[in-house]
């Protein structure tokens, strides 16, 4: 049964500007989990990068295709890992007490170093849990945004959001509902709410504390949220 609960507004922000876009570091990467999804790590040799898996995932078994040209180091709940040689390329295996990875993992060739860039190194990759549900988000009820009251549907909750970027803040979760986007952040640092415009512009969004979470307006295809000199960018997924 769902309890009402009129929760009244606080702005964060009154007014929205247009600011010049700037470029996620393509070395972090943020996948969304799937079971039936094989994730690409890009290594260099010289480099080391590492896989972050959930803090409440413990690592059991790691299983490579070629074991000889990697050196793989898990702790806790990351996988460091860096090749022994250019040019190579393999298959891992992680399984979890909580779910199973596959990774292609590759190595660049000397052609390869000689036509990208190091930026498309993958420093680190991390992951992102649709099916991971906040305890709060069962528990919302009504919500007043800008002057308009808002009934949660939970059973049509979307989170079907991808994440790259470097970010001074941590964010646990992102889903939209019924016209309005919910992002629920750890510890007190709060980015600002951009909303990236065809062109490419940013316009500022406007933001109001629910509960443990900021909401704005709208559900769009693609969020700058800055926090300082660093920026995360949020795709959603399911729009075009």
């Amino acid at each position: 049964m769902i309890i009402r609960e009129l929760f009244f507004v606080v702005f964060f922000a009154l007014f929205c500007t247009r600011a010049h876009a700037l470029e996620h570091d393509p070395r972090i990467r943020t996948l969304v989990y799937s079971e039936s999804t094989i994730f690409r790590v890009d290594t260099s040799y010289g480099y080391q990068s590492f896989i972050k898996f959930s803090d409440k995932e413990k690592i059991k078994t790691i299983a490579l295709g070629n074991s000889v040209g990697w050196s793989v180091n898990p702790v806790g709940e990351k996988i460091f890992l860096r090749p022994l040689e250019k040019g190579l390329s393999t298959n891992m295996v992680v399984v979890t007490d909580k779910r199973t990875y596959v990774f292609d993992l590759l190595s660049a060739s000397e052609d390869d170093e000689k036509k990208r860039k190091v930026s498309e190194t993958n420093y680190m990759v991390r992951f992102h849990y649709p099916d991971e549900v906040s305890s709060d988000a069962s528990s919302m009820g009504e919500l007043s945004v800008g002057g308009k009251l808002y009934e949660l549907d939970y059973s049509s909750l979307r989170r079907n959001y991808s994440f790259s970027g470097k970010a001074d803040f941590e964010l646990k979760e992102v889903m939209n509902n019924l016209g309005l986007t919910f992002f629920k952040f750890e510890g007190s640092n709060i980015p600002r709410i951009f909303i990236v415009n065809a062109d490419r512009s940013e316009t500022r969004a406007r933001m109001w504390r629910f509960k443990d979470y900021m909401v704005i307006e709208g559900v769009h295809k693609k969020l700058h949220l800055r926090y300082k000199d660093s920026m995360l960018e949020v795709v959603n997924n399911d729009l075009e």
